[in-house]
């Protein structure tokens, strides 16, 4: 189920304000094997700052071989991927981030808009398992970009994805992998909360000045 922290819902998706968050634990199994121990596996985090979007994304696997082959994302409909500007600001290098609408199939889950691709050979420093407890992006467009633009669900049908993300080296051996997904958690700051802090600043400078 989605939750909501406090946001209004729109559609597939959520409305957003400057300084939202919108958190993407993905921690159910929908095809393949599960990874080791409870989820969540990964968690992505979508952050508005100034000019765009920062995109954390943490490595929870405990698996001593898993690693995070693909991660998927979706964007709101409104929007154009193809002027979304992604950039690594911190951890392992993916191999390539792709963009398109609808462009993008996870197993049995279809149509989404973003593909973050890593190296899988063991050798590579780049390759994203227990290595590596995250990667950072700063993410900008064109248009006007909000963290609430990621929580929409991949493609047209209802039951569809907010992420996924495809784990090998599970199991024994690591010879097993699977597909996971997740909801997204959206926090926005109360309309109330910048008047306040407004009032707050406004009133702090009217006793400064009959100091």
């Amino acid at each position: 189920m989605l939750r909501i922290l406090c946001a209004i819902g729109i559609g597939g998706g959520v409305a957003s304000a400057a300084g939202g968050i919108v958190t993407i634990e993905l921690d159910r199994e929908y095809s393949g094997g599960a990874p080791a121990g409870a989820g969540p596996w990964l968690r992505a985090t979508f952050e508005d700052v100034a000019g765009g979007v920062r995109l954390t994304l943490d490595n929870l696997l405990t698996g001593p071989a898993e690693f995070i082959r693909n991660w998927y994302f979706n964007l709101d409909p409104s929007l154009t991927p193809g002027l979304l500007s992604i950039q690594r600001d911190f951890g392992p290098t993916p191999v390539a981030i792709d963009v398109g609408v609808d462009q993008f199939k996870a197993a049995s889950a279809d149509d989404f808009d973003v593909r973050v691709r890593w190296p899988t050979a063991h050798s590579n420093a780049s390759r994203f398992d227990h290595d590596h407890a995250g990667a950072v992006f700063t993410i900008t467009s064109s248009e006007a970009l909000a963290a609430a633009a990621f929580a929409f669900r991949a493609g047209a049908a209802d039951d569809g994805f907010f992420s996924a993300a495809h784990v090998q080296g599970i199991g024994p051996g690591g010879q097993d992998s699977g597909w996971i997904s997740g909801d997204p958690t959206v926090a926005v700051p109360s309309p109330g909360a910048g008047l306040l802090a407004g009032i707050g600043l406004a009133l702090a400078a009217v006793a400064r000045r009959r100091v």
